[in-house]
């Protein structure tokens, strides 16, 4: 039993990894060696956390349509651990998000005892709500050593002037995005935003460098 654990929270430390880089078939390998021990295990929070970065994997490598059906179809585990209750919530607010379905991402909020503040920005700028998302931005706080929490809030912050008519402020916060992103090959927190692809595809100086266009 220990052995099995042992085996599977490396696995999905390293699907991570390879989430972020867009690797979907080293995310999917890593994935796959640690759903045996999952299965395997009577462990709810792996069970629960498992389920999460499939759902998280499928939403990259096939689309939000496809990563619903799959969350749908793996009701998630009882009792599962609030962290990974608090994830699949916002999970499950982007996802709606990216497929236009905003009301049922609103529903999802309000029922909600807490929201991300990434999920909640990410609500704000589709809905149009360009006040409610710059208080977002103006009040995040990321924990010291959170590279991808801090890159998340600068491509966020990127998006948000463009919204607000600010392109070239906008394109210069992005481009500092992509200057922190490429040593680790952060790929994957460009497509939380949906606007986001859009913004780097219009802009020539952005396009010309080899990491951006391999988001």
């Amino acid at each position: 039993f220990g052995k099995r654990v042992a085996r599977a929270y490396p696995r999905h430390a390293l699907a991570l990894v390879a989430r972020d880089r867009l690797d979907h078939s080293a995310a999917a390998e890593h994935l796959r060696s640690a759903g045996v021990a999952a299965e395997q295990s009577n462990r709810v929070a792996l069970r629960a956390k498992h389920r999460w970065l499939d759902a998280v994997r499928t939403t990259l490598a096939e689309g939000s349509p496809k990563a619903l059906a799959t969350l749908a179809a793996t009701p998630p585990p009882a009792l599962a651990p609030p962290v990974v209750v608090a994830a699949d919530r916002d999970l499950q607010i982007r996802l709606r998000i990216a497929t236009g379905n905003l009301l049922a991402a609103g529903d999802i909020i309000a029922g909600a005892p807490s929201i991300s503040q990434g999920a909640r920005f990410d609500f704000a700028l589709a809905s149009g709500h360009l006040v409610e998302a710059r208080a977002v931005i103006d009040s995040w706080t990321s924990p010291a050593g959170d590279r991808r929490g801090a890159l998340g809030l600068l491509v966020r912050r990127g998006a948000l002037l463009a919204a607000e008519g600010q392109r070239r402020l906008s394109i210069s916060v992005v481009n500092e995005a992509v200057l922190r992103a490429e040593p680790g090959a952060l790929r994957a927190p460009f497509l939380e935003v949906p606007s986001m692809i859009s913004l780097l595809k219009s802009d020539v100086q952005l396009l010309s460098q080899p990491f951006v266009r391999s988001i």
